[in-house]
């Protein structure tokens, strides 16, 4: 089995093409469709710690370990939180297969043990038939990026970039990137210091700079969370209290309180807190755009193009959505193509997934229209909205 590298890619990774760029795209179709799919059918952060006799037979148990367990997390974030599968038992030689390559990062071994933590990355297709034969219906669709801004209130006083803020010592690859949603933290640089203060964040910034930090993250938006650490009172053991909200989406958010189980410490229940947020916000997402694999449908469409770059353009954009399985061409024409576009799901998925990719489609009385958006007023790019 291939043992590669993970590649790292990004989540949104389309910029306008160029002329000697469309001529490329006419001879070869690259690599930005496996990038989006490797990027969702990867899993990060799994943390493994096993005993064998010797350390290399604790590193071969400990690769199917990761592989069962990185596999798990890929379904968990693939499906609905209720989903009957999730919980399940899944041999390992009927995982191993769908690996596409892992990598091993934080090793140490010693004599009969081994401790690493693993990056996956399984093959979608064959993920896709193996959910497809349990006729589940999961969401492959990314979701938007979230720049998260964390803050904690300790003794009256709300900190954000002070070293005593214990977010900082929480993130990490396992906690952040195994969601539909893509999450990043703040570099806290000195500049960002100085110009975004927990006052700030929360009365709401100013529109331009907000565009500035979404731009500088390439991020949708983002996902400011307040949390107050409250000691056990009575009977009520400690607690955290937390509120979030997205800035730009200034409707999306919420508010909860966990409590801190035997052995948490901080990091622990701050972890959880993070967990709570983004499982909310996945699963409004996986709502509007699960799917069956192989319940494929057909949609006519009219394409409007202005030349055979922007032809070229659009059919790679298309390729690149998550539902799209095929595109045939009824015929290609300026300024109004026909073309007959394959996919799962619904229309309204459909639609989301095509606007991910950096386009619109539009039903005009009965006929549905394919072209560029209209640029966003914002200057942020536009994307489709979340439930959370």
């Amino acid at each position: 089995m291939d043992r590669r590298r993970i590649p790292h890619t990004k989540r949104r990774p389309w910029r306008p093409l160029g002329r000697l760029g469309a001529l490329a795209a006419l001879l070869a179709f690259g690599p930005t469709v496996q990038a989006v799919e490797q990027d969702i059918f990867s899993v990060m952060g799994i943390e493994l710690d096993v005993r064998a006799r010797t350390a290399i037979a604790a590193r071969e148990r400990a690769i199917s370990q990761a592989e069962v367990r990185g596999f798990e997390a890929l379904l968990y974030k693939l499906l609905d939180h209720d989903s009957p599968l999730l919980g399940r038992s899944y041999p390992a030689a009927q995982i191993r297969p769908m690996v596409r390559a892992f990598e091993v990062g934080e090793e140490k071994s010693a004599a009969g043990r081994y401790i690493a933590t693993y990056h996956l990355s399984y093959d979608p297709q064959s993920v896709r038939q193996f959910l497809g034969r349990l006729n589940a219906a999961f969401s492959e669709i990314p979701g938007d990026r979230l720049l998260v801004i964390p803050l904690i209130e300790r003794h009256g006083a709300t900190l954000l970039w002070e070293d005593a803020n214990p977010w900082w010592q929480v993130f990490g690859p396992g906690l952040l990137k195994n969601y539909l949603h893509d999450y990043v933290i703040p570099e806290a640089s000195f500049d960002e210091r100085q110009a975004w203060s927990p006052g700030h964040l929360i009365r709401g910034p100013k529109p331009s700079r907000l565009k500035a930090l979404l731009q500088k993250y390439d991020a949708d938006d983002v996902l400011l969370i307040k949390v107050r650490l409250i000691a056990a009172s009575g009977r009520e053991p400690p607690q955290a209290r937390f509120e979030y909200r997205r800035l730009k989406a200034a409707t999306r958010g919420g508010a909860g309180r966990l409590f801190f189980l035997e052995g948490d410490d901080e990091g622990a229940v701050l972890g959880r807190v993070f967990s709570t947020i983004a499982e909310r916000f996945d699963s409004g997402w996986k709502q509007r755009t699960r799917a069956r694999y192989g319940g494929f449908k057909f949609l006519e469409v009219e394409a409007w193009i202005e030349n055979i770059e922007a032809w070229v353009e659009m059919r790679d954009r298309l390729e690149a959505a998550a539902m799209v399985r095929g595109i045939r061409i009824g015929e290609l024409a300026v300024p109004v193509s026909r073309l007959q576009i394959r996919y799962l799901g619904t229309e309204e998925q459909l639609r989301l997934t095509i606007e991910q990719v950096g386009l619109t489609l539009q039903n005009d009385a009965g006929i549905w229209r394919l072209s560029k958006p209209q640029a966003d007023p914002t200057g942020v790019p536009k994307r489709a909205e979340i439930g959370g």
